[in-house]
């Protein structure tokens, strides 16, 4: 008797993830569109500082569903790494709607970074989503999950 209960115990824990893995959403398949219009940089020091390699960077995130999480975008040019700093850097989402979500325009600080507070996550399903942080002077990006 012992050896049956296991075995429905197993079958209902394999049958619940396999329904559960099942509702989970992969939205990274889009890209982000390279004819996405870029403004001139605020400051003309900024864009001879763009004419350099971009070494932009993000962390990517596990969040528990329905929580809120906060991240961070760093944005630098050169083998030197200076900073980009108060400029308009663009966040994108693949929401799994088959078009890209525009989350908002951020102002990078003197540290050449943004801090974003995603509070919308809980109206987004469990899942992966593909994020992109855009540099709208000069269109560079990058991106995290």
């Amino acid at each position: 008797m012992g050896r049956i209960k296991q075995f429905v115990l197993a079958f209902i824990c394999l049958f619940s993830f396999s329904v559960a893995s099942e509702h989970v959403r992969n939205c990274d398949e889009l890209v982000l569109p390279e004819h996405l219009s870029t403004k001139p940089f605020k400051y003309e020091y900024n864009s001879w500082l763009s004419s350099y390699t971009p070494h932009h960077s993000a962390n990517d995130l596990i969040i528990q569903f329905g929580e809120e999480t906060t991240f961070e975008g760093k944005f630098s040019y050169g083998s030197f790494s200076r900073d980009l700093e108060e400029e308009i850097v663009e966040i994108w989402l693949d929401s799994c709607a088959d078009e890209l979500l525009h989350v908002g325009e951020y102002i990078t600080n003197h540290s050449g970074k943004i801090n974003y507070e995603f509070k919308d996550a809980s109206l987004l399903p469990p899942g992966t989503f593909q994020i992109w942080l855009r540099v709208q002077g000069d269109g560079t990006v990058t991106n995290l999950i």
